[in-house]
């Protein structure tokens, strides 16, 4: 699913910026002029999801959206001709969440997130949700009227490369069914489509961002279930499916036909490499940090040696491989650990009464909200004695799987 660009445009706001520095780097700078050079941007229109909505720190709240990255493009933009950018702000009090609709996907209608000190080594930094959260009335469901435009920002959290053709999408009737609430707020009509209310701008340059929640989502909740394959993501149309490469083909071109015109420029744009992004990488996968006498408590433990036995055991009979039988043996010592995750592409030893677990990895990505959950007492700690769940951990095998899609 790799995009690429069309007409483009080198924006050269960043020199412009520098113009106003008190600075002698060279005359060259203090004389900048900005220049759009032959685009129009009268009109700025901005197709997409959370990236383009302003959603942060897991929620879409006003001042994540003054601050999205078409925010502060259009900043720029009004230096060279640009016109008016209205985006669907949400109340200056809400913190992310509406008051008594159904969710739709991860994340949809969560309250922001703020970052809080673990209490130990061993359980580090993790978000929360702020406090005290507001919830506000969703606009279009006779609670509130739905937000006047015209709008230029089309960014909508969840929204996948089909939603944009979806004529239900901002019906307020079809909450918790096939309508997102986020396009509920500023759709145009109850069957009007995100890509039809963008087109109906007419934009004189234009950005299409989509494709990000197609993959993202899936690897949001650690890629649930199996596919054909064992360690394929599930393809398919549901919130946490990967949607199939002959899906987004299909429907992908005629986004873009809908924004291009004869006159106009736009540009298109990639979807990143998960492990770019801090969701997958802040959390460390050795993050278990133990004293000496903890690590030998934890190993004189006489249901962990019987585990260990076990795996030993399937090792001897060839059940598994010499390499998972190391991955699955559990040891600790002083210092840092790696954390025991659950893996269910690990060869079935259940008959065996031996669990899917083993000692994560390097290239494990530990997703960002199982911090809040390490070292927490569930019947052992979570990461030390009881595994992380599927859903905490984005296993490497996962993210292989997911990478050969986005490309």
């Amino acid at each position: 699913m790799k995009r690429t660009f069309t007409k483009y445009l080198l924006i050269v706001a960043a020199g412009y910026a520098l113009a106003a520095c008190d600075t002698h780097i060279t005359d060259a700078v203090d004389d900048f002029e900005p220049s759009a050079g032959d685009a129009d941007f009268s009109t700025f229109v901005v197709v997409g999801d959370s990236l383009s909505a302003g959603y942060k720190d897991g929620a879409l709240y006003e001042q994540g959206q003054i601050n999205s990255y078409p925010a502060i493009l259009e900043q720029q933009f009004a230096t060279v001709g640009g016109g008016v950018f209205k985006q669907p702000l949400r109340s200056s009090v809400a913190t992310g969440s509406f008051i008594g609709i159904p969710t739709m996907g991860p994340g949809s209608v969560a309250d922001r997130l703020v970052v809080v000190a673990g209490p130990s080594a061993s359980q580090p930094l993790a978000p929360v949700t702020i406090d005290p959260p507001v919830a506000t009335p969703l606009e279009g469901t006779g609670m509130e009227p739905v937000l006047a435009g015209p709008f230029n920002n089309f960014g909508v959290p969840a929204a996948k490369s089909f939603h944009l053709t979806l004529n239900t999408y901002g019906d307020p009737a079809q909450l918790g069914v096939s309508a997102n609430p986020f396009f509920v707020r500023f759709a145009s009509a109850a069957n009007a489509t995100m890509i039809g209310d963008a087109a109906l701008r007419v934009p004189t340059f234009f950005i299409l961002w989509i494709g990000n929640n197609d993959v993202l989502l899936n690897a949001l909740a650690g890629s649930p279930g199996e596919g054909v394959l064992e360690g394929e993501p599930v393809f398919g149309t549901g919130v946490t499916d990967v949607t199939p490469t002959a899906t987004f083909a299909a429907v992908y071109p005629g986004l873009v036909a809908a924004l291009k015109s004869a006159t106009n420029k736009g540009m298109l744009a990639n979807i990143p490499d998960i492990s770019t992004l801090p969701y997958f990488t802040v959390v460390p996968y050795n993050v278990a940090e133990l004293t000496e006498g903890q690590a030998n408590a934890a190993n004189s433990n006489l249901l962990l040696m019987a585990y260990n036995n076990g795996i030993e055991t399937a090792r001897m009979l060839n059940l598994i491989s010499d390499e998972e039988a190391a991955s699955r043996t559990i040891e600790y010592s002083a210092g840092p650990n790696p954390l025991l995750i659950v893996d269910h592409d690990l060869t079935d030893l259940s008959g065996f009464s031996l669990p899917d677990l083993r000692k994560a990895a390097a290239d494990d990505f530990i997703l960002l909200p199982a911090a809040a959950k390490i070292g927490v007492d569930a019947g052992g700690l979570y990461g030390i004695g009881v595994g992380l769940d599927d859903g905490d951990v984005l296993t490497a095998k996962e993210a292989r799987e997911i990478e050969k899609v986005r490309q």
